[in-house]
């Protein structure tokens, strides 16, 4: 930046007055923007040499060839507005951002261009401010870090179509404006005040839009309306319409967006999934749903974002996260542990537990049953049962002695204990299927389910011996035969 006469930058995306090493202002800007304008539209830039100091002297005298040329879709209004920002002489640009901003916005909603880009780009591809004087001396142009050589072998400006075609057509414009001037004189000067063409306003900024009928003589007046499709701040619509004549100093009703309309928020924490939605919907308002883990009831809504109250646009997303209910978990196993560990472990865990206490020969508070059964799933907070022993209890053996053999079972099993049952041999018909003794005895505490045995008597016939003469008669003793049956009650 130290080298007298040279020039920083890209040389594809200098104005003309930096390639000229001239004075620059925002215009310059606008002119680079072009560029980028013209390369997004078509994927090159307007002009390109292979040198940058070649590719600067078409920036001063070149005549861009507008993009529908490279692409045919491009249409003519954004074709139009790319050449001006492209014009050589800054005056012949757009004067600013807004300007051009404005320019777009209008071709974006399908309104034609202004008279002065139709006027401007029209000059441009017809030459206007193209440098064809002489070749000087080429300035140092630095890209970045590296400085490129001064290049003196550039080729002449390509001669361009003489302009005195053009010249004669704006000579005979500017006669017939001058006859109907003349011819229009006198009523507007005997019959009125001067009337003006309102200009278009709608589809850009409220500032702008003033500017612009202040420029025209013509005074605004600000209505504000909500507007889903319309940007906030931009004009809606405009009342006169864009080409009516009007006095001048009268004033136009501009009706500028609020963008979409507002709504406050409603609160749905604690109603179900579906009266939420409901209650948004009327609210013209759109439920994200989201599933969470939570101890409340399933469907409800646990939280929402925004929060109630909120002021927010209609069509906003509001989330709200909806309890799936508790978590299964797992039940652990805990039969065979005493009544306190399980009862602590399950509860640990979220469970509610209930207690049954049966009678069992397992020792007391001992878990026999668990119900659901270990290693099941279940909801935090549902119940789990556990069915638990009162230990061991005595009652007294009852006297069966003397009872037939049935009878003698279901008395005992009736008492809770069970039965073995005892034959022996009996010549006696009176004993025969009669218990004859038990063991432990009748009026012996003993704890429920212990075993009684009962003999009974079996009938059998006497065994006789014929007497010898020699041997006195000795009585034979008859044989006893036991057999023990268990009978369990």
């Amino acid at each position: 930046m130290t080298e007298a006469g040279s020039i920083i930058g890209t040389a594809q995306y200098l104005s003309p007055e930096q390639a000229r090493g001239a004075s620059v202002d925002k215009r310059s800007d606008i002119y680079s923007v072009g560029v980028l304008l013209y390369e997004l539209l078509t994927g090159g830039v307007p002009f390109t040499g292979d040198t940058p100091v070649e590719i600067a002297m078409k920036h001063l005298s070149a005549v861009p060839e507008p993009p529908s040329k490279k692409r045919a879709e491009v249409p003519r209004g954004l074709d139009l507005a790319v050449v001006r920002a492209l014009a050589k002489d800054p005056e012949e640009r757009f004067q600013s951002a807004e300007e051009m901003d404005a320019e777009l916005a209008r071709i974006e909603q399908g309104f034609r261009v202004s008279d002065e880009t139709a006027d401007a780009a029209t000059a441009v591809l017809a030459g206007s401010g193209t440098d064809s004087t002489a070749v000087r001396k080429a300035p140092v142009v630095t890209t970045g870090a590296y400085g490129r050589p001064p290049y003196g072998g550039y080729q002449p400006p390509v001669k361009r179509r003489p302009k005195w075609p053009w010249l004669l057509a704006l000579l005979a414009l500017a006669g017939v404006a001058a006859l109907v001037w003349f011819l229009l004189r006198p009523a507007v000067t005997h019959h009125g005040p001067n009337f003006v063409r309102v200009p278009l306003v709608e589809g850009i900024v409220e500032a702008l839009a003033i500017q612009k009928l202040d420029k025209a003589g013509l005074g605004h007046k600000i209505v504000e309306r909500p507007s889903t499709d319309i940007a906030k701040g931009k004009v809606i619509q405009q009342n006169p319409g864009p080409g009516e004549q009007i006095p001048q100093g009268n004033k136009v009703t501009i009706v500028v967006s609020q963008g979409p309309p507002q709504v406050s928020v409603p609160n749905v924490v604690g109603m179900s999934q579906s009266e939420a939605e409901g209650l948004l919907q009327a609210r013209n308002l759109q439920a994200d749903v989201h599933t969470v883990p939570n101890d409340q009831p399933e469907g409800t809504v646990v939280a929402q974002s925004p929060s109630a109250d909120t002021t927010v646009d209609v069509n906003t997303v509001v989330r709200i996260n909806v309890a799936s209910g508790p978590q299964p978990v797992g039940i652990p196993d805990v039969v065979g542990q005493s009544y306190s560990d399980a009862l602590a472990k399950l509860q640990s865990l979220g469970f509610a537990v209930r207690r049954q206490d049966v009678a069992s020969n397992e020792p007391a508070e001992t878990v026999l049953v668990e119900i659901p059964s270990a290693n099941s799933v279940a909801p935090q907070g549902s119940t789990v049962t556990l069915k638990v022993s009162k230990g061991p209890t005595t009652t007294a053996v009852p006297d069966v002695i003397d009872l037939d053999q049935d009878t003698a079972t279901a008395t005992l099993t009736s008492a809770g204990f069970q039965v073995a049952v005892q034959q022996r041999d009996t010549t006696d018909p009176a004993q025969d299927g009669v218990v004859l003794a038990q063991n432990p005895g009748g009026g012996k505490q003993l704890t429920v389910g212990s075993t009684i045995t009962i003999v009974v008597g079996v009938l059998t016939e006497p065994t006789t011996t014929e007497p010898t003469t020699t041997t006195p008669t000795t009585p034979t003793t008859p044989t006893t035969t036991d057999t023990t049956t268990t009978i369990t009650p």
